[in-house]
């Protein structure tokens, strides 16, 4: 692995290209648990850009890390304006 593996994840996120994001981050192996997480909390973020917030709050388990329940956490917010 490189030293940056989501390097281009984030860019591309960043850049708000979110479809070319999820692809780059599809296609990455994770090397860690870490990794994996960075990844994932990657993935839904796009999810919730792209306006998919329903699909981040779906497939997230109340066992899944502090940092991807933070995720979930933000797509509730977004999806559900009336309850902010």
């Amino acid at each position: 692995m490189e030293l940056d593996d989501l390097f281009s994840v984030r860019n591309l996120f960043w850049l708000g290209n979110y479809s070319a994001a999820l692809d780059e981050a599809q296609q990455l192996v994770p090397g860690t648990d870490r990794e994996s997480i960075d990844r994932d909390v990657f993935v839904y973020r796009c999810y919730i850009a792209q306006g998919k917030g329903e699909k981040v709050i779906s497939s997230v388990v109340e066992s899944a890390s502090t940092d991807i329940l933070a995720v979930k956490l933000f797509a509730q917010y977004m999806t559900q304006p009336q309850q902010r």
